[in-house]
């Protein structure tokens, strides 16, 4: 019997702990280039297979999910996806909005459908690399969008995306994503950096300040958010209408002078706090506390982990311009393969009716001579060479139409010409034909964000 190795505790602690570490801040706890995490991206291509035109059990979902994410219940995580308008719910999907938060229902009494402005983000799902999940089933790598979707505005109250690895910590800005492509434009085009710097957009919460060309360049910097408030001095009352720090800590000082009633909707923020009669307080003065306590400071760190073509993923620290390039340069690839795959089989069809016609005077001749009768075998080796073209696939082709079919068939064969054209040049144009095709894409999620 061999001898047993041994390892010290300490050892074997250490090593798989950074073992964990790696796998944790590469796949799971990190947004992927496309600006999803794994679990996320899941849930999207579980949705956009199974709910794309109606709604369906949540439960279903998260049961499904578990085919390519199988490290626990996903239920939570396809909540954040509707609380931040990335998917459609129906029945009670919580809110974060208001006083305090309203937990969701269980998975059993919620609904959800895949949003329709997800889409275009699926529109070249077939041309962007797939690997082999945790346990067995095939999923894409990363979802083909030319923008990250994580720092893009889908509502009027956004989530800046975050997560929290081993010894890191990621948080997102969120912009307009009108203002995303037109940075976009300026990086592809490689004007000066410094031009053209887009700020962060965070709806409803008020952008006092930012690091903007830090975040841009680094992926490091602050943003300071500022609560939205409506204020009535005859009523002695201040209305909250968004606020990025926690209302209930902010008024509590305060909870002996003042009135608060919630009215908030899991749409919208609205918290009105009202001085109660007789009590010695001037609105001035809640409301600059107010203002102090319901600020937020965003420490945004862009970490992100970028995969190879065969699933190896790396973890970086970038700013949002590399990673809008990094994001768009696969979008790219992801287009200029689809679009060789429509051109091959353009060039197999009209090589395919090409061969047609050539072999339409020799199949007329041969049932010509016997009497309508075609012996397959022998017409194939007779014509062959005559045609340049193996007798295999001649029979290939005999296998696949009817010969009444074969001498009736017609093409135009000019416009598969003009398509192939067309494609031609787009490939030799790529860089442009993706930008045309983000600004429809861009165009369209817009038109659908709320």
């Amino acid at each position: 019997m061999a001898n047993p190795t041994i390892i010290r505790l300490k050892d074997l602690a250490e090593r798989n702990l950074l073992e964990y570490a790696k796998y944790v801040n590469k796949t799971r706890s990190v947004v992927g280039v496309d600006g999803v995490k794994t679990v996320q991206r899941r849930l999207l291509y579980v949705l956009y297979k199974l709910a794309r035109n109606k709604f369906v059990k949540a439960a279903t979902v998260v049961g499904e999910t578990f085919k390519y994410h199988p490290h626990g219940n996903s239920y939570d995580a396809l909540v954040q996806l509707v609380q931040m308008g990335w998917a459609i719910g129906q029945g009670n999907w919580g809110s974060r909005l208001g006083l305090e938060p309203i937990s969701p229902a269980a998975e059993r009494y919620t609904e959800v459908r895949f949003n329709p402005v997800f889409e275009q983000f699926f529109r070249l799902i077939d041309y962007v690399p797939w690997v082999v999940g945790d346990i067995g089933f095939k999923e894409p790598l990363y979802l083909p969008t030319p923008i990250p979707i994580c720092i893009i505005k889908f509502t009027r109250y956004p989530i800046y995306a975050q997560g929290i690895g081993v010894g890191l910590r990621s948080v997102f800005p969120v912009y307009d994503i009108n203002d995303l492509f037109n940075r976009l434009k300026h990086l592809v085009a490689k004007k000066d950096i410094n031009e053209n710097v887009i700020k962060p957009d965070f709806g409803e919460y008020i952008v006092e300040k930012a690091d903007v060309k830090s975040i841009l360049h680094t992926g490091v910097g602050k943003i300071y958010l500022k609560p939205k408030l409506l204020v009535n001095e005859t009523k002695r009352e201040v209305e909250i209408l968004s606020a990025p720090g926690n209302v209930l800590k902010a008024v509590d000082k305060y909870l002996d002078y003042v009135n608060v009633v919630d009215l908030s909707t899991p749409l919208q923020t609205r918290i009105i706090v009202k001085i109660k009669p007789r009590r010695q307080l001037k609105i001035d003065e809640l409301v600059k506390h107010l203002q102090k306590h319901l600020s937020q400071t965003i420490h945004v760190s862009c970490y992100v982990a970028i995969p190879d073509d065969n699933g190896e993923y790396a973890t970086y620290q970038i700013g949002v311009d590399s990673w809008l390039l990094q994001t768009f340069v696969r979008f790219t690839k992801a287009l200029y393969t689809k679009l060789s795959v429509e051109k091959n089989q353009i060039q197999q069809k009209l090589q395919e009716y090409q061969l047609i016609e050539k072999l339409k005077p020799y199949i007329q001749q041969a049932l010509a001579k016997t009497n309508g009768k075609l012996d397959v075998d022998k017409f194939c080796l007779e014509v062959s060479p005559k045609v340049n073209v193996s007798p295999d696939e001649i029979k290939s082709l005999l296998d696949k139409y009817s010969i009444r079919k074969l001498l009736t068939y017609k093409l135009d064969e000019e416009k598969l010409k003009s398509q192939i054209q067309s494609i031609d040049n787009k490939l030799q144009n790529i860089l442009q034909y993706s930008i045309d095709e983000t600004g429809e894409m861009v165009e369209k999620i817009a038109s659908g964000v709320k």
